[in-house]
Parts: C-alpha cells; structure tokens; sequence
C-alpha cells in the first residue's frame, strides 16, 4: 500500500550472495596487483637458499638475515638478484658472493636450484667436503669462485658442461683425482686457476681443443708424465701455462708443444723435476724464451685508497711503478694477487725480477758479472718503498698549523685553555668547512672521520678540517 517494492527472501539472498562474490573477485584482483608490483623470489630458490644456509656453520653470524623476509627484495647478505622479473614474473638470484666471511660447513647440492645463477662465490673460507655436481646443471653459471677453502675429493665431470664459464677458480684447496676430460666442452672459459691442490695424473691432451683458454694454473699440485701434449699448439691464446712444483720430468719445449702463433712464446715457465719448491721462477712477462731467476718479494699495501676497483688501473700502476724504479714491465709481476683487508686498505704482493742480459744470454740472478749488488737491491726496495709513500701521500701537503689540533686543547695539552668566544669560533669554522665540502665541492667530498684530532688550528685559531684518507 505504501508502493514500496516487496523484495522476496529469495531475491534478497541472491544479492547477498552476488554482492559477496564480488567483493572477493576485487580481494583477489587487488591483491594479483599487489603481488605484481611488489615481486618476490623464486620459491625454489628460497628452498635452495635456506638448505645452503643450513649445510654452513656461520660463527660470526653473517647471515642472520637469511631468515629476514624476502632474499631479494630484503637484501640478504651475499645475494644479488635480477633488478626485474623474468618471464615467470618471479625475481631470480644472480649472484651468490659470500666472501671471507669464516664460514665452515659443506657445499649444498642444492645450489643446482639456483638456476638463473651466474656468479658462485665462496672464496676465502674454511668449507670442507666436496664441490657438488648439481653445480653443473647451473648453465648460466659465467664464474666459480671457490678458491681459499678446504674442498676435497674430485672435480666433479659435470662442471665441464656449462657453455657460458668464464673462470673456475679453485686454488688454495685439496682437491684431488684428475682433470675430468668433460673439461673440453668448456668453450668459453678463460681461466683455470687450478694451483695449491692434489689434482692428479697426466695433463689431458683432450684440453687442446678449448679455444678461449688464457690462463692454465696448475702449480704445486700432483701431475706426472714427461710431456706436454703436442697438440697444446693449437691453443693460440694460451698466455699462461703454470706447471711448476708437479712431479713432471725432463720436458723438453719445442715447436710442437708450444703455440707458435700467440704470446705464449714470451711467458714461458719453469718446471721442477722435484716435488720440492726451488727458489727459481720463471718471469712470464720476459721477452724471451725461458727466464728462470730469483725474483725480489715485496709486499705493498695502500691505506684508504680513492677507488674500490683495482684491476682498471693496474697496468697504469705496473707502468707508473716501473719507470720510477727505471725497470722494464716485464721485470715487475704478480699484481693479481691484491686483497683488500678492513680500513680499507689495497694489500699486493711484488715480484721484481732481474734484468735480463741479451748479449750473454744471462740473468742477474745467476750470473755475477751481469748480477744485481746488494746495494742495487737495496735500492730496489727503498724505491718501492718511496713509491708506495709517494701514493700514500698525494691530495694530503698541508700548510704549518702553528697551534695543532684541536684535541690537543680539549685534552688539556696545551698551556691556555680555549674560552667560550674561541671554541664557538673554532665549531662554526669546522662547519663551514664541512659545509663546503658537501654542497660546494665538486664531486661533493664525505669525510666519514670527523674528530678532534682532524681540526687543524693556524696562528689565529683559524679552524680547518684535515685527513681525508677516508673520504
């Protein structure tokens, strides 16, 4: 009577119902949304990343934060992910770097699950057991770096057939066997740094067929034979070949063991006939044929340095150190064996080798009427030394600050105690210095040291900041 609609409990219920189902379908829509702008990571490789953190001990706990949310959008410790989704929608690792972290344990076969992985890193650890072979199922895998740890057991066939390695790099290990002949299919790879092990056996002939080889380092480990296969030859970008301290005897280098057409001619080798080491290494820089010599050690380190990249600037290095010394290049080798330790401080180690005498075929280390003196080697050293304080000491010459530092007044070192008008002088000086160094200067300079110590004070307690050797 009031003309009012009469709605029905049935057609009331039906919209209850269509109204229900369509707020879930928007539920399920916003949150398809939500998950497409926020990705996450690869559920196998979640899996795969939990079962390597439990196959670690980690005493210092560098991966406590492998518990923490998401590995890649949480950032955990050591992994580096694809900045966008593959084709599944997910996020993959792509790099795995856990690097001088004090970790024990064992290997997980379960980094096969990282499948998208291109950089494994281990190196610099304490992790024992065998490298798995599940490895070898990573086919994007470009770098295997495992080298420093306490590995055992064989080289597993199944690294030989990755199409895209660049480097494995196991020294400083004890793995042992020999070399799986599956390394042949190894196309891409580069390098092998295979020293400081127990690998065994002759040298597989079959390796002749890799075409990218540069660097073959197989010191102090277990070969034996007495030849070099002659088919090495046709390894025309063979750099380096490293044999020194197997047990090999007697090899002879002729014409059908060696590249004919690469540098390899110029950085040959020495070989022991003893398992013993001798303290004669061959320059693999020399420009001649064979150059054995004791070479002069020593050790570089660089407080602070202005980059976190060595490598681009070493041969700039090797050319600056040289012609300082006024020495050819190829008397100075082994910068590839820089580290970095916490400061940060740029820690090398040096090889200077004699010069080498064309006319008499000799070599100041052996022969004396061509030797270098005590005093010449002296100077070798004192000049490295004044070189390293030279590069220690460049954007740091400083005018005569008359009245020192400012924690010498704070600490009471000094005769006259500052008065209030002085200190607040001093602050806003320090201030304005930092100031500029912020917003003026270009690129714009962070300190990362303020403290007394590094408030100069001139003649008129004038302020200024000092020591950027963190900067």
């Amino acid at each position: 009577s009031s003309g009012v609609p009469c709605i029905s409990g049935m057609n009331l219920q039906s919209r209850v119902w269509t109204y229900g189902l369509f707020m879930v379908a928007c539920l399920c829509c916003s949150s398809l949304l939500i998950g497409a702008s926020n990705p996450v990571t690869n559920p196998e490789e979640v899996k795969a990343l939990g079962a390597i953190k439990s196959s670690l001990i980690d005493p210092c706990g560098n991966l406590t934060d492998w518990d923490q949310g998401d590995p890649c959008t949480s950032n955990w410790t050591g992994v580096f992910c694809y900045n966008t989704t593959l084709d599944d929608g997910y996020l993959h690792v792509q790099r795995l770097l856990l690097l001088r972290m004090n970790l024990s344990g064992n290997l997980s076969p379960q980094l096969g699950r990282l499948s998208n992985l291109k950089i494994l890193g281990f190196m610099w650890n304490n992790i024992s057991g065998s490298i798995p072979k599940e490895i070898g199922s990573i086919t994007s895998l470009e770098l295997l770096l495992l080298n420093g740890n306490q590995l055992t057991g064989p080289l597993p066939e199944e690294l030989g057939y990755l199409p895209n390695m660049d480097r494995i790099q196991i020294d400083e290990n004890q793995i042992s066997g020999p070399l799986p002949k599956s390394f042949a299919n190894l196309n891409k790879t580069k390098h092998f740094h295979m020293n400081n092990n127990s690998i065994s056996g002759q040298i597989p002939p079959e390796l002749s067929r890799l075409p990218s080889l540069v660097h073959f380092q197989l010191d102090n480990n277990n070969f034996n034979g007495t030849t070099i296969p002659a088919n090495y030859s046709k390894m025309s970008k063979l750099l380096k070949l490293e044999l020194q301290y197997n047990k090999l005897s007697n090899i002879n280098f002729t014409s059908n063991s060696i590249p004919p057409n690469s540098e390899f001619n110029k950085h040959h080798f020495c070989l022991s006939s003893s398992s013993v080491p001798t303290p004669y290494e061959n320059s693999p820089t020399s420009p001649v044929a064979c150059f054995c010599a004791r070479p002069l050690f020593v050790g570089y380190r660089l407080k602070s340095p202005g980059f976190s990249d060595f490598r681009p600037y070493r041969y700039e290095f090797e050319v600056f150190l040289t012609s300082r010394l006024e020495l050819s290049l190829y008397q100075l080798y082994n910068i590839d064996s820089f580290t970095w330790e916490e400061g940060p401080r740029l820690v090398m180690h040096l090889k200077f080798f004699p010069v080498y005498d064309a006319e008499n075929n000799t070599h100041g280390a052996n022969s004396p009427s061509s030797g270098l003196s005590k005093g010449t080697l002296a100077g070798l050293v004192l000049g490295t030394i004044a070189v390293a304080i030279t590069l220690s000491a460049i954007m740091l010459v400083y005018e005569f600050m008359s009245n020192s530092t400012l924690r010498d007044h704070l600490s009471a070192k000094c005769n006259e105690p500052l008065n209030f008008a002085m200190r607040l002088r001093i602050a806003q000086g320090s201030a304005k210095g930092i100031l500029y160094l912020h917003t003026e200067a270009n690129p714009p300079i962070f300190h990362r040291d303020i403290k007394a110590s590094n408030i100069l004070l001139d003649s008129k307690y004038m302020a200024k900041v000092a020591d950027f050797g963190l900067s």
